[in-house]
């Protein structure tokens, strides 16, 4: 009987062995990169080339997926939750509430359930007691304007002053040398489509946050009447109740905490992949100029490396682009909200390149 033949088993070619080893020594050398980009197959270059575009890209998409309509409150509620939980539960009281008609935000009498029409004048308004008198802690409006116009409404809120410890409006022409200390309460401005909030530091004009623009409900529960979801759970049934009650204050703030991080969701959403598809462009326009770059820097006439085609210029870009991918990873995570970890890679990758065409694709002098 014929003695049964085994077969040998092959092992790893040198070719594939050097695109191997040179794809790890790759991660500090520049020669070994150079090298791949004439022996490595052209689907490593490619995914040598996805990594190197898609890695940088994972700080800012995380920063931006970590963003919150409620955000601005970070610093403070500053007299917030205060006003909120007031004009929320005065309102139910008052049989006033928003309800969702085919999607859009409605101001109703909820008794009769007739629509209450749009005004420029506070729907609510909260007052507290200083040592001087008294001045407006909170304003809460519905209006129905949209676009600029709605712009230049609350434009107009953000820039109405008052006279301190009073609720008199301020006059600068009867102000001529501004010496009158004034203020600027807090607001929230609900329209049919979305919402405006901004707060105020403490008797004066600064700024201390406001909503992000783009905001819309196209992501908020609409089973139930907005007011009523706020106050579930809450015994006071008037504004003087729960001005005593830290403890329900800060569960109808939270609500409306709630609220704005709903009606940011759909534009974060936007933001979100816009800006990383925008970067994903610019990354993989980079990679393939840097590869351009390396092809006109090779043409020298004394260039030994000048015999390198197009393609091979473009997948020596590819293989030198993965440790700047990977420290811009890095950096991105430690500057996530700074212009330095957007830009990384695009500093790090084109320093790189540069460094290997002065370094490791020299012309003969």
């Amino acid at each position: 009987m014929a003695k049964k033949l085994q077969k040998s088993k092959k092992g790893m070619s040198p070719r594939a062995k050097s695109v191997l080893v040179n794809s790890f020594k790759g991660i500090i050398s520049n020669q070994s990169c150079v090298d791949n980009g004439k022996e490595a197959p052209w689907w490593l270059a490619i995914l040598f080339l996805l990594f190197s575009v898609l890695i940088p890209l994972i700080p800012n998409h995380v920063h931006m997926n970590n963003a919150y309509g409620s955000s601005f409150l970070t610093s403070g509620a500053f007299g917030l939750d205060t006003g909120l939980a007031k004009a929320t539960v005065q309102l139910r009281a008052d049989d006033k509430g928003f309800d969702f008609v085919e999607g859009l935000l409605t101001y109703e009498d909820l008794s009769t359930g007739t629509p209450i029409p749009a005004t420029e004048d506070p729907i609510y308004s909260d007052t507290r007691i200083t040592a001087n008198g008294t001045q407006y802690n909170f304003l809460m409006y519905y209006t129905d304007k949209t676009g600029s116009d709605l712009s230049n409404f609350v434009n107009l809120l953000t820039e109405q002053q008052f006279i301190i410890d009073t609720t008199n409006k301020y006059d600068p022409t009867t102000d001529p040398e501004g010496t009158i200390v004034r203020y600027t309460p807090n607001f929230l401005v609900l329209t049919p489509y979305t919402l405006a909030c901004a707060i105020y530091k403490a008797n004066s004009t600064t700024r201390a946050g406001n909503t992000y623009g783009g905001l819309d409900w196209s992501s908020t529960p609409k089973d139930q009447e907005l007011l009523s979801r706020l106050t579930d759970g809450i015994v006071s049934s008037t504004a003087a109740e729960i001005a005593t009650k830290p403890a329900e204050i800060a569960k109808v703030y939270n609500g409306w905490r709630s609220i704005f991080n709903e009606t940011y969701l759909n534009q974060k959403n936007k933001t979100k992949w816009q800006t990383t598809l925008i970067y994903l462009g610019v990354y993989a326009g980079l990679m393939v100029f840097l590869g351009l770059m390396i092809f006109l820097l090779t043409r020298g006439r004394n260039n030994p490396f000048r015999s390198l085609n197009f393609w091979i210029c473009q997948k020596i870009a590819y293989f030198l682009g993965f440790t700047p991918a990977v420290l811009a990873l890095i950096l991105g995570f430690i500057f996530s909200a700074n212009i330095i970890g957007q830009m990384a890679f695009i500093m790090l990758v084109s320093l790189r390149v540069m460094w290997a065409s002065m370094r490791q694709l020299r012309p003969v002098m």
